[in-house]
């Protein structure tokens, strides 16, 4: 948070052939607009958070908000093709040019990009390919909507997604990354990356947009074979010492739904 660069690239520049993946991240407060000292002292600089310059990086779960470049406010480039799948651009400015988050040629799917600004026009993106994404005041792409995402509670930092919120279960599965880092230490790299940005069960069903997942429950519905219990998708079978009750595998005990109760009687939520 909150770094500036003389040169290109608030917080990271990636060059040459480098093709880092950002996983879970927060790019806040970042900024690259002081005029350069290079060869030619009045080059702007760009990408207030990120540049890339011939690289191709990836960045999965992550937030950027309030990031200023003079031209592309989050993440800008000359040459490079970023990935952006499941993140959420809010507030970022770009203060001379173009591209308010992104100015860059870059692959972006579930993503959320809202109330960024640029002087010069595309305040939400330019020369992006943006499918299945809110993105404010359109954008074309197939599956993008153009709809408050109602944030939990932006006002206190909180981009979750809120009651409501029409990026809930509307994103694409096919979309979303093997977990490659690991990042729930299991071993399994094959599998889809499983947390959103708060460690929340990234794929629970049919997967939101943006850096976060709502709980099920609050309109996330969950896959085949399983239930939610406490705002989680759950692996469910029999209990065999109540026949006809399911129960969370991963969580005994817990009883989510059943379709007979033990004794008889309707269905419902509780616990044994």
């Amino acid at each position: 948070d909150a770094n500036t660069s003389t040169s290109w690239g608030g917080a990271i520049a990636v060059r040459g052939a480098a093709s880092p993946a950002f996983v879970n991240c927060t790019f806040s407060q970042n900024g690259a607009v002081v005029i350069g000292a290079g060869p030619d002292p009045t080059t702007p600089l760009a990408g207030g958070a990120v540049f890339v310059d011939n690289g191709s990086p990836s960045f999965v779960n992550c937030l950027f908000l309030d990031n200023t470049g003079m031209e592309g406010g989050a993440i800008a480039s000359l040459t490079g093709q970023p990935t952006a799948t499941n993140c959420t651009f809010v507030d970022n400015t770009a203060t001379v040019g173009r591209g308010g988050a992104l100015n860059v040629p870059a692959t972006v799917s579930n993503s959320i990009l809202w109330g960024n600004t640029a002087v010069r026009g595309g305040d939400q993106a330019v020369d992006a390919a943006i499918t299945t994404s809110d993105v404010q005041g359109g954008y074309s792409g197939t599956g993008n909507i153009d709809a408050d995402p109602l944030f939990a509670s932006p006002g206190a930092g909180d981009y979750r997604l809120g009651t409501g919120s029409p990026c809930v279960a509307v994103g694409d599965n096919q979309f979303v990354p093997a977990d490659a880092a690991d990042v729930d230490w299991d071993g399994d790299v094959t599998e889809l990356v499983p947390f959103g940005l708060d460690g929340a069960p990234r794929v629970t069903g049919v997967v939101d947009m943006g850096a976060y997942e709502a709980p099920c429950g609050a309109g996330s519905a969950c896959g085949a074979g399983e239930l939610c219990c406490s705002g989680v998708c759950q692996e469910c079978c029999v209990d065999a010492d109540c026949p006809g009750m399911k129960v969370c595998c991963a969580q005994r005990g817990y009883v989510c739904s059943w379709s007979v109760q033990c004794g008889g009687g309707g269905g419902g939520t509780g616990s044994q």
